[in-house]
């Protein structure tokens, strides 16, 4: 959802960069995440826009409107069909970085056995990550996922969360994490006080 995009979000992509899992990390910002409630998230179109700013100096990120310019929920599935008619010419294999909370989850997604098909994942996790006990859960939840489409990126611990920095950001304070051009941009539109005021309301 990138509500905000963080620090923990580029060490992501940076992990699997640096570790030569992918030439390219793509970030996707959600249109209508079905996972969320409406009226808990910053508008898409703000969050494309911080996204863009977060990953500017980096010539290997870039920023797909796939989801925000769909209409509807977004659904990982119908992500993954469009990255394949964007992207795939020729021998390219697409992954989807995702992490270990959401992968333990994978079998809630929709048409998730179809996602293997079209897909590697790549779960970022910290060096000591029980692997074992996560290849344990997806056995008992999702048995069709295919062992060899799921790999783990070992990166560094980053200590930040995006509802960590939407709780400091509603009550004015500054949130560790950000980068300076996307907090300038959510002082600037007031994004995360305005939204705390409309749900409190």
């Amino acid at each position: 959802t990138f509500d905000p995009i963080h620090a923990g979000h580029l060490a992501a992509a940076h992990a699997v960069l640096d570790g030569g899992w992918a030439q390219e990390v793509i970030f996707v910002p959600a249109g209508i995440p079905p996972h969320k409630p409406a009226g808990a998230r910053v508008d898409a179109a703000h969050r494309w826009c911080m996204t863009v700013m977060a990953t500017l100096d980096e010539p290997r990120f870039r920023v797909a409107r796939w989801e925000v310019d769909r209409d509807g929920p977004t659904f990982a599935i119908d992500t993954l069909e469009i990255a394949h008619q964007e992207l795939v010419r020729g021998p390219v294999e697409l992954a989807w970085v995702i992490g270990t909370d959401a992968m333990a989850l994978i079998h809630t997604w929709r048409d998730a056995p179809r996602l293997f098909d079209l897909a590697r994942f790549l779960v970022v996790a910290r060096a000591d990550f029980d692997e074992a006990g996560l290849r344990a859960e997806l056995g008992r939840h999702s048995p069709w996922a295919p062992y060899d489409k799921i790999a783990f990126v070992p990166m560094p611990l980053v200590d930040v969360s995006s509802t960590a920095i939407r709780a400091h950001l509603a009550q004015g304070e500054p949130a560790p994490g950000l980068c300076p051009l996307v907090a300038t941009y959510i002082h600037r539109y007031g994004l995360y006080r305005q939204l705390a005021e409309s749900v409190l309301s």
